[in-house]
């Protein structure tokens, strides 16, 4: 997902997050699914991302403390698309 964005695939990233997302919520895996949303942020624009997936990676955050990952989310940075260094 995350070189998918990196390379210019945003739709195919969006993709790919929604079939990572479905698949560590169906495993009942919240920080894995708390993980995957902050990563998304990096390489996706917030409304890709989706504002339900974003507060519930919020609140799993949130009751464990991870207040520095937490913090990741509300931050305003996004890499930008571009050549992938080795690739």
């Amino acid at each position: 997902m995350l070189l998918l964005a990196l390379e210019g695939h945003e739709n195919e990233a969006v993709q790919a997050l929604l079939g990572l997302l479905d698949e560590w919520e169906r495993e009942d895996l919240p920080l894995d699914y708390a993980w995957c949303v902050v990563d998304a942020l990096a390489v996706l624009p917030r409304e890709r991302v989706g504002g339900l997936a974003i507060e519930r990676a919020r609140t799993t955050l949130a009751e464990l403390g991870a207040t520095s990952v937490l913090a990741r989310i509300d931050a305003p940075q996004r890499l930008t698309s571009g050549p992938v260094p080795g690739h």
